[in-house]
Formats: structure tokens, C-alpha cells, sequence
């Protein structure tokens, strides 16, 4: 889902910090972000929240007192493989849950004795503190869209402090009585900490545990940060503090932040998962398996609409159907009447049709012998016949198949070869002469002069 395709985007924001639920109503227009609204309940009135708003989608924000966070150096392998690399080590470390929600995020290639790895920071969260804040919108089938935590979330706010992404910053998010410190390098989280407090608002203590996890910092993790930032209702109070090793300095907010409330400080959390929204989906601790639910359910929907506009239209064409029932029964009444009006007609003819058989075979022999051809035009093409020395003792005409065979057997009257030859070639030549005559076979004997030729009726 794209909520920034609209001209006007409407949002809102849940923060959860220490037992209350801050909630901001945020508009996008024009590339501004409108504050409009800024509620704080607290925890035990969130249900009776959800249960009245008409709301149906949210993006939380949760400042996680219990979590792991590390730097990891991992093989410099493509980035597909980087989630299940940074996974087996989370896996490895974080031995005190069973499950969990994590994302990661490189921070940049570095050489590690001697090998170039990739150093990535890693962010991981009990599978169970997550499930119960999701249990909570869904029991009033609300949906969060994104869930993070607020030291993803609150970098984007920096962008506004020069030169803030060339600088290690450590910010200091004051949530009463806690104090998350997280650091940053290139505009990127790689330090996590929180840190006890005996109220809201920066003390002696909260600037003695600042300023030990400085020197932390520098003496372990080689970063030494140019300023401190307080974020929260108290940040701005904090232009100075003569008792910090590094400058310090309130947090300023975004110029395109137009803020309708007076009350930004107070709901600075649930604005900047609003800001960063875009940018951070890869950091979403949802399960992939909830991130889907919308689709699914989109999915659902649809076809379950299908369902019932195949089933209008079955139910249609089947009432369709049964009215024509009376007409088809008219039809069939009818055909049953003519059928049974019908029956002494086929008995009839069935009787008459025995009759007929009995006599079929006399039928087809004169039939036959009608379509034979005319043996008297047969006899009338041998009317070159008698020939010169020519003696026919026998015409033999047959028709197999309805078609005439000619059989002459003759005798040829000569004194010798060279008459009988002649005489002979020039019945041969007469017969080959007559269109409707075709020599199949001849024979002849030359010592009896006798001979057989049998000829094909062409007509």
C-alpha cells in the first residue's frame, strides 16, 4: 500500500511510552506535514479508543525498554543473504527468547583483520512484547501498518541540524522515567541504551550516565560524537549544559512540520513515524505473515464479492429456468399426444416393411438387370463384321458389375502366314477403330489360325 500516491494523505500515529498512548493526526499536502491533532491516554483508556474510533489503520511506534542491539560484522555477501546472516547471529546472542522481530541496516564496509566485512546494525525485539501490541489492535479489528521502534524513527528528524549526517550525534530521548540513548553515525542508528531515572526531565545522574556512555564510545567503539540532542518535552530546555563533555543542543524541528497544535514536543515520536514512514519499511518489526493480512483479506473480500455476484447470477438464470418449467412440461405433453397418435401409423409400417423385404431380392435383380447396359448397341458396333477371311464361330458378351465384356472367337480363312497376319491386323485395326470397343486381351494360334479377343464395352 502507497500512502503518499494521494494529493492529501491522512495519518495517524500511535506512540507507546512508559504506560501512555501518544497519538498524532497528521496530514500530508502539498509535501507538508500538518499536525492536527495530538491526543495522550493513558494505558488502561487505549482500548476504550480503539473500541470508538473510526479509524481502521495505524502506524505504531514503541519505545522498547527491553530489546538486543548490536554492530555486527558480517561477510560482505549480497544483500539478500545479509537478513539470514544477521539472523543466525541474533539467533546466537539473543538466547534469552525463543522468537523474535528484527531488522538490520548496513552501516558500511570496513576492513576487520585484515578481511573487508560489513558492519550492520542490528535491532531485535521479543516476538512476544510484539504479538501483544498486536493483539490489542486486532481485537478490535484495527491494523497497524507498520510497527517500529523510536530509534528508527527519530533520525529523520535531523535533517534539519546542519551537517547533522556528517556528524556522530548521540540523542538523548527523555520519556520520563527513562532515558533511551542511542547514537548515531551518518544519519544511521549503531548504539542503543536506556537508562533509568528518578524522574522526568535531566538531572545530575542522567548527565554523569551521558556522559560514562561517552566515554564508552570513544574508548570502546573508537566514535567520539561532536553533540549531544535532547528530544522530548524537556529538549528544548537544553540549549546548554555546562556539565557534559560535548556541546548540547535542543532538537529542532522539520520546516516542512506545520504544527496546528502547540504540542509537537509532546507527540515528537508518533510525527516522526509519520516522516520517516516511507523511508523505513524495510524496518517494520510486523511478521511477515501480518504484513500480508491486509492483502489477504483484500483478497478475501474480492472474492467473496465474486462469490455472491456468481451466485445472484445462478440464482437468476435458475429462476429463469424454473419458469420456463410449465411450458417445457406443455412441450413435452404435447410430444407424448403426437408420439402415442403416431403408433398405428409405425405399427403399420413396420409390417409393411417385412412385406417389402421379403420381395428386396427380385427387386434388386431387376433393378440390375434394367441398369445393364443395352446389348443390342453392343451387337450393332460390330457391324464390320463379316470381315474378308474373317469366320466368327462365337460372341460371348457378359456384364459383371453392370459392365459389358465382349468375347469373339474366330478363325482366320488364309493360305498363309502373311495372309493370315494381314487379314488378321485388319480386324485388330477395325476393333481398336470403334470408339466404344477396347481390346483387353487376344491370342492367336498360327498353326490353327484360330483366335480368341476379348474386348471392353466403353459406353
Amino acid at each position: 500500500m502507497n500512502l503518499f500516491k494521494n494529493k492529501q494523505t491522512k495519518f495517524v500515529a500511535i506512540s507507546f511510552e512508559e504506560g501512555l498512548a501518544k497519538i498524532a493526526y497528521v496530514i500530508l499536502q502539498e509535501g507538508h506535514f500538518v499536525l492536527q491533532n495530538t491526543v495522550t491516554l493513558e494505558n488502561h483508556e487505549f482500548d476504550n479508543f480503539l473500541k470508538t474510533t473510526k479509524e481502521n489503520e495505524f502506524i505504531v511506534v514503541s519505545t522498547f525498554q527491553v530489546f538486543y542491539q548490536a554492530v555486527l560484522s558480517l561477510p560482505p555477501a549480497q544483500d539478500k543473504y545479509l537478513r539470514t546472516l544477521s539472523e543466525i547471529e541474533v539467533r546466537k546472542n539473543y538466547t534469552e527468547v525463543k522468537d523474535f522481530s528484527f531488522f538490520y541496516d548496513v552501516l558500511g564496509e570496513t576492513q576487520h583483520e585484515g578481511k573487508k566485512v560489513k558492519d550492520t546494525f542490528v535491532f531485535a525485539v521479543d516476538y512476544e512484547e510484539i504479538h501483544s501490541i498486536i493483539e490489542r489492535f486486532s481485537k478490535y479489528n484495527k491494523t497497524i501498518v507498520a510497527l517500529y521502534p523510536s530509534v528508527l524513527t527519530l533520525p529523520t528528524l535531523f535533517s534539519s541540524i546542519d551537517s547533522s549526517l556528517n556528524e556522530i550525534l548521540l540523542c538523548v530521548l527523555d520519556t520520563g522515567n527513562n532515558k533511551t540513548l542511542f547514537l548515531l553515525k551518518d544519519g544511521k542508528p549503531c548504539f542503543v541504551r536506556v537508562t533509568q531515572s528518578g524522574r522526568p526531565g535531566i538531572d545530575a545522574p542522567d548527565i554523569d550516565n551521558i556522559n560514562m556512555t561517552i566515554n564508552y564510545f570513544r574508548q570502546t567503539l573508537r566514535l567520539s560524537p561532536s553533540k549531544v540532542i535532547f528530544i522530548g518535552t524537556t529538549g528544548h530546555k537544553y540549549g546548554s549544559v555546562p556539565d557534559l563533555v560535548v556541546p548540547a543542543m535542543g532538537l529542532e524541528y522539520p520546516s516542512n512540520v506545520i504544527d496546528q497544535t502547540e504540542s509537537i514536543a509532546e507527540c515528537i515520536i508518533p510525527l516522526s513515524a509519520v516522516l520517516s514512514y516511507k523511508d523505513i519499511l524495510w524496518g517494520n518489526l510486523l511478521p511477515p505473515a501480518y504484513q500480508t493480512l491486509k492483502t489477504q483479506k483484500t483478497v478475501l473480500f474480492w472474492s467473496t464479492l465474486l462469490l455472491l455476484l456468481f451466485s445472484f447470477i445462478g440464482a437468476g438464470y435458475t429462476a429463469l429456468t424454473v419458469s420456463e418449467i410449465p411450458d417445457l412440461k406443455a412441450k413435452i405433453n404435447s410430444a407424448r399426444k403426437e408420439i402415442a397418435e403416431k403408433q398405428p401409423i409405425l405399427k403399420e409400417y413396420g409390417s409393411i416393411n417385412s412385406e417389402l423385404q421379403k420381395i428386396m431380392p427380385l427387386i434388386t435383380y431387376m433393378n440390375k438387370a434394367i441398369a445393364s447396359p443395352d446389348t443390342q448397341q453392343v451387337l450393332a458396333a460390330f457391324n464390320f463384321l463379316p470381315m474378308q477371311n474373317i469366320r466368327i464361330n462365337s460372341i460371348q458378351i457378359n456384364s459383371p458389375d453392370s459392365k459389358l465384356t465382349i468375347r469373339l472367337q474366330g478363325i482366320v480363312l488364309a493360305n498363309n502366314f502373311t495372309d493370315m497376319d494381314t487379314s488378321y491386323r485388319k480386324l485388330i485395326d477395325t476393333i481398336k477403330s470403334t470408339k466404344s470397343l477396347e481390346i483387353t486381351t487376344q491370342s492367336i494360334d498360327i498353326k490353327e489360325m484360330n483366335f480368341v479377343i476379348e474386348i471392353k464395352w466403353k459406353i
